[in-house]
């Protein structure tokens, strides 16, 4: 079984160090590979370092790109008109 550390998380994915012992105290002597997985878990691919693990993470947000400038594009301001001022009918 592998116990897996966060090492680093962007945007709905995660790089984490895998390891056999399911000890929660991470210890990099004992890593024996690294992964790509989703916020939810799934693991999209296992890597041989944590930099090939980093790499193919910023890949992934390149290809999204895209899609999160369009959510992150300015909202329309509502108007605001000023307040009338005298006698109320």
């Amino acid at each position: 079984m592998e116990y897996r550390h966060t090492i680093l998380q962007k945007h709905g994915y995660q790089v984490v160090a895998l390891t056999r012992d399911a000890d929660p105290a991470y210890a990099p002597d004992e890593v024996i590979g690294y992964a790509v997985v989703t916020d939810s878990g799934a693991k999209l691919r296992d890597e041989p370092s944590l930099e090939e693990a980093r790499l193919y993470m910023e890949q992934l947000l390149e290809d999204l790109q895209p899609e999160r400038a369009d959510d992150a594009r300015p909202r329309r301001r509502r108007s605001v008109r000023p307040k009338r001022s005298g006698p109320t009918r």
